[in-house]
């Protein structure tokens, strides 16, 4: 039996611009379409470390959590140090607007939670071991990131 490969989460290689996102997203979209059965003559495009989803899905969370992290603050701080009864119509506007958009990314990360505890779970058990163990089976990167298992060869570590 092959050695396991141990590897630590990291945002090397994560870079999101146009072309990868739209890559992402197409990636997404036909691995999403495979899972409700509307295409089975499409492939999934090879997949390096991390998927289409993964990536989108931790750049929203990154995104996310910053705006959570500044409307929060605004929401809490601002009745203090603002005075709203002077100018009720911008600062409570400005108000209102922090708050949907603090709602709006908090349900997002929980729908991206909910979706990643599916695919973990249900669709690709193996991957809930990997997670809790820290160390991905040769033959699993194999199969599920061709790209990866690539750069893992030329660099000599399989």
């Amino acid at each position: 039996m092959e050695k396991p490969i141990v590897y630590f989460f990291t945002l090397k290689g994560i870079v999101l611009t146009p072309k990868a996102a739209i890559a992402d997203v197409s990636s997404m979209v036909i691995t999403l379409a495979h899972l409700f059965g509307l295409l089975k003559h499409k492939s999934v495009p090879p997949q390096g470390r991390y998927n289409g989803a993964q990536r989108l899905l931790g750049t929203m969370i990154i995104a996310c959590s910053l705006a959570i992290a500044v409307t929060g603050m605004y929401l809490f701080l601002s009745p203090m140090l603002l005075d709203f009864a002077a100018s009720a119509g911008v600062l409570g506007g400005v108000f209102r607007w922090a708050l949907v958009i603090h709602l709006a990314a908090v349900l997002l990360v929980l729908l991206g939670l909910v979706a990643h505890i599916y695919f973990a779970v249900v669709e690709e058990p193996e991957s809930l071991e990997t997670m809790k163990s820290g160390e991905a089976e040769v033959a699993f990167i194999k199969h599920h990131n061709p790209l990866w298992y690539a750069e893992l060869e030329r660099e000599g570590k399989v």
